[in-house]
């Protein structure tokens, strides 16, 4: 049987809960509950933070694609009163997204991804072992997919 890593974080935190409420004091549990919701708060408030980087990220490829390429630059000098980032988003600019080179597009989708895990409160869970994905590499590589462990086999399979 497999067990998404969210629902297994969830049981085990039911456990220790009532684990905590049978053996240990209020005080205890009242110190383990604190330390949840703050450890949740932090990490709502670095999702935030990647969601701002991430959006300003895609706006940079957009905005780079725009100085450099005429037919892009028609396109969305075309669109009705949507930003750059409203523009990529619509599916009806197949033919915009066309126009990209592959490297940008593909990180267009990666942002898109990250993005959306970010809304389905999966951002951060490597997609192949549902570890973590460490803070650091997410600054370095807001739209990355798997932990360093996971990435680097994938690296070594493919050589």
């Amino acid at each position: 049987i497999f067990l998404s890593p969210k629902f297994a974080l969830q049981t085990l935190l039911c456990i220790a809960v009532f684990s905590l409420i049978k053996n240990s004091t209020k005080k205890t549990l009242l110190i383990f509950l604190m330390f949840f919701c703050r450890s949740k708060k932090m990490e709502q408030s670095f999702n935030e933070k990647m969601k701002e980087s991430l959006l300003e990220l895609k706006k940079q490829i957009l905005d780079q694609l725009v100085a450099t390429n005429a037919d892009f630059k028609q396109i969305v000098e075309g669109m009705e009163s949507k930003d750059v980032i409203d523009v990529a988003a619509d599916d009806i600019d197949r033919k915009l997204l066309e126009t990209m080179g592959t490297q940008d597009l593909n990180r267009v989708k990666l942002i898109d991804n990250a993005l959306a895990r970010i809304e389905q409160g999966k951002y951060g869970l490597c997609i192949k072992c549902g570890h973590k994905i460490p803070e650091a590499r997410l600054e370095a590589i807001p739209y990355a997919l798997m932990c360093i462990e996971c990435k680097s086999a994938e690296e070594k399979r493919n050589r």
